[in-house]
């Protein structure tokens, strides 16, 4: 992991919304954190809540996302939502492109969740927060 993370121009720490799995989070930024030790380097990293509901914005989902930007910890705003398609791209084998709406709900919504994170990626790797090499050869790693 500690390669990958040195090889990385961004790293991805994904996280649910509860306490255990931000306690696991931390855990893989003090792995980053060695990394960038190690390596003499800082890799950039930033935190992606993950199976959200897109409707209802749990307690303690926002206490889990304050604590993490009160201690300086970059966290993605855009956030994976908890939707049937996600599931699904592994039962038919498709990716979401592939994906039916007569056999997935609200593909039209998960199509727009996934874009708005990668054209938050897109923009931390373009604002230098994720450049470390060459530009044409970016890559990410996720940690968890």
């Amino acid at each position: 992991m500690l390669y990958a993370i040195s090889q990385a121009d961004l790293v991805i720490i994904p996280t649910q919304g509860s306490q255990l799995d931000a306690n696991e989070a931390g855990r893989a930024i003090r792995v980053v954190m060695q990394s960038q030790k190690l390596a003499k380097n800082e890799t950039p990293y930033a935190v992606l809540l993950m199976r959200t509901s897109p409707s209802i914005r749990s307690r303690t989902l926002t206490h889990i996302q304050k604590g993490l930007m009160a201690a300086g910890i970059p966290v993605f705003t855009a956030q994976l939502h908890e939707r049937d398609a996600f599931r699904a791209v592994f039962s038919f084998q498709q990716t979401l492109d592939g994906l039916s709406p007569a056999d997935v709900s609200n593909l039209d919504q998960v199509k727009i969740n996934v874009w708005e994170f990668v054209e938050e990626v897109v923009v931390r790797l373009k604002e230098g927060q994720g450049v470390g090499r060459d530009q044409d050869n970016s890559s990410v790693a996720g940690v968890g």
